[in-house]
């Protein structure tokens, strides 16, 4: 998608797309928002290049890196199993965000966030792109994830299948303000 004029995406899946250039987001290619989106198999210089609002968002197993910004409002939202980096440059965190690669983005320093490096990436263990439940491909985390009851609903009372949000997993411990809910675009 060509967004250089603002566009909000929500409960929605971008997979499969290429990027028409070499320096263009595969999935979303400027300004925009997404709420409860999975951005997965995309082929480009980053799966999103650009990006303005990300809530609630797992954007994952994409060919060329995840998320390339000059200031983006990110939380709740999951950026792991991108070839290339999984977040590059300035992000502005509400927290609650996992990044498996993040050594090459600045502003993850909000409650909750967990960063992994290149050389010491977080895994996500999330379950391969599928149907699984709603009319939207999805990937969940699986019942190991890293993600699970680790977030902030941020207002966002459903996830990406309409499912109601918190589903609580009885996780002992969660971060502090943090509600129960699962990082990313849907609840396990």
């Amino acid at each position: 998608i060509d967004a250089w004029g603002p566009v909000a995406i929500t409960r929605s899946s971008l997979i499969n797309n290429q990027a028409n250039t070499s320096n263009s987001g595969g999935a979303l290619d400027g300004y925009g928002s997404l709420s409860n989106c999975t951005i997965a198999g995309n082929v480009g210089y980053r799966a999103i290049y650009g990006g303005e609002n990300i809530w609630s968002t797992t954007v994952a197993g994409n060919t060329g890196g995840g998320v390339d910004t000059a200031l983006a409002a990110i939380g709740n939202s999951i950026l792991p199993d991108n070839t290339g980096l999984d977040a590059v440059g300035k992000f502005t965190s509400a927290g609650y965000n996992l990044i498996s690669k993040g050594n090459a983005a600045i502003g993850f320093i909000g409650v909750g966030d967990q960063v992994g490096a290149t050389n010491q990436p977080l895994s996500a263990n999330l379950l391969p792109l599928g149907f699984n439940g709603g009319s939207t491909p999805t990937r969940p985390p699986q019942s190991n994830s890293l993600a699970i009851d680790q977030g902030k609903s941020f207002g966002l009372t459903n996830d990406q299948r309409g499912r109601v949000r918190p589903s609580t997993n009885s996780t002992p411990s969660i971060p502090f303000g943090g509600d129960h809910r699962d990082i990313g675009a849907v609840e396990i």
